[in-house]
């Protein structure tokens, strides 16, 4: 407040210091302003940190990790962080342990890693909350709950003391929040016994005390006044029991949404896959991208820039595909199948539901049929979208609502994939192509066309699986 410098926030600049004066006494009230330090810039070189594995490790150099500025962040805590998990990950090549990745759903420092050998920088990377999806949970006063019992068990860059007040900690929460938990009252008993009007005598029903928490002027002083033998051994743990209550209905809807990033994250992407020549139906662009970036897994895949959701299918299915396929040879190796390769097949072939029915066919397959050949007929509703929703929806895409499955017709080692698909809720789908189809697409189109079906919101779309639908020569009852 004594100083006669002033700082102008969002001019600083890196032009030569007279065009800077130039600019700066274009501002009326500065029209005589002299500069103390004119603004500067550094520059610098980067290795483009798609050529990073999560573990901070050069793909094609062993043993080789790099972090901080090298990789195209400017800033003390994103260089800090990256040091540290680099030197974890350093430690841990050495004693021939396997790699440790941290989620973008845990940490930080695993959203600022994932962003980095995941999408590579174009400007300095600077680590902003707003990066995070998960930021509720990504909070500092949970920060131990969620890294430091992983630090020690796992990783092995925590000390057993910290350790030991970790899980303390962790225990004493979980009895507060179940003593919390069993003190369940009327509203209007609660009024009286808390002596407070911000609960409204018209909500119905009970409440229990960690719902109470989370009203504005309730805090865990006040429940454990009225409740000293359940709720006063746990007073140290207040501030922590209040914003956990607070944040927690938010949390339960983000733990969901983890769960099912996790499950993708868990679909593994072998780094030897020749994406340029895989046998999927890939633009030659999106091949091209895999193979310079190489996710990990396919949740990292989907985040990539220029994926498309038809191809985030198709490497779904590959992945499940293949999964399944090294199961079944290990299952045959130990187990010789009986029944012949045809047998369910020709029952279903010859069932009813509503499909088509080949003609010639019948309960056999020949054992050298093409992977494409699986087949999935699927019911859809074709919905006329709004113009928002129109201008909304990526192109070559079409919102649908998928009713039900009809006859089902696969090979025999695809059939425990695809009876899941077709026990999938599908209230929503979407409809995609890989060439641009029309808005409202009629029957025809349909017929004619390979369909990919997603499952989920007509934003954020879920993805299910791609089938392959390959049309009898007269329109099927199960299209309408």
């Amino acid at each position: 407040m004594t100083s006669d410098l002033l700082y102008p926030q969002g001019l600083s600049m890196t032009m030569p210091p007279d065009m800077q004066l130039r600019l700066l006494r274009q501002i009326p009230a500065l029209h005589r302003v002299e500069i103390s330090i004119p603004g500067y810039g550094v520059q610098y070189d980067y290795v483009c940190p798609t050529q990073l594995t999560p573990s901070l490790q050069v793909k094609s150099t062993q043993g080789l990790f790099l972090a901080g500025q090298i990789n195209g962040t400017t800033g003390y805590e994103e260089a800090a962080a990256q040091g540290l998990w680099a030197g974890v990950s350093a430690a841990r090549s050495a004693l021939a342990a396997p790699p440790q990745a941290l989620s973008r759903t845990e940490s930080y420092i695993g959203v600022l890693i994932d962003d980095l050998v995941t999408r590579g920088v174009t400007e300095p990377y600077r680590m902003f909350t707003s990066r995070a999806e998960f930021r509720t949970l990504l909070r500092p006063d949970n920060a131990d709950l969620r890294l430091t019992l992983k630090g020690f068990e796992e990783v092995g860059c925590v000390s057993a003391q910290r350790y030991r007040e970790a899980v303390r900690v962790k225990e004493g929460l979980q009895e507060a929040f179940a003593a919390l938990g069993s003190l369940s009252r009327s509203t209007n008993d609660w009024r009286k016994t808390l002596e407070t009007s911000s609960i409204s005598p018209a909500k119905a029903g009970t409440l229990t005390a960690v719902e109470l928490l989370q009203y504005n002027d309730i805090t865990y002083d006040t429940l454990a006044a009225a409740f000293p033998q359940s709720l006063a051994p746990f007073l140290e743990f207040s501030q922590r029991l209040k914003i956990e209550a607070v944040y927690r209905p938010h949390c339960e809807l983000q733990k969901r949404e983890i769960e099912r990033i996790q499950r993708e994250e868990g679909m593994s992407l072998s780094p030897d896959l020749d994406y340029l020549s895989l046998p999927i139906s890939l633009s030659q662009e999106v091949r091209e991208i895999l193979d310079r970036v190489r996710p990990a897994t396919l949740g990292a895949a989907t985040r990539l820039p220029g994926m498309t959701p038809a191809a985030i299918v198709h490497l779904l299915n590959y992945v499940h595909q293949t999964n399944h396929n090294q199961n079944k040879t290990k299952q045959n190796k130990t187990n010789q199948n009986p029944s012949g390769p045809g047998s369910r097949q020709g029952e279903r072939a010859g069932a009813g539901g509503g499909g088509h029915q080949d003609q010639g066919q019948g309960g056999a397959r020949s054992d050298h049929a093409p992977r494409s050949s699986v087949r999935h007929d699927v019911a859809v509703q074709l919905l006329r979208p709004s113009a928002e929703e129109a201008e909304r929806e990526p192109p070559g895409c079409v919102v649908a609502s998928a009713k039900r499955t009809s006859e089902l017709r696969v090979r025999e080692e695809d059939e425990e994939h695809y009876r899941e698909q077709q026990e999938e809720d599908m209230d929503e789908a979407v409809v995609l192509d890989q060439r641009s189809p029309p808005r409202v697409p009629d029957q025809q189109y349909l017929k004619e066309q390979p369909v990919m079906v997603l499952r989920g919101k007509r934003t954020g779309v879920r993805l299910l699986g791609s089938v392959e639908h390959s049309p009898p020569a007269e329109t099927p009852s199960s299209v309408i």
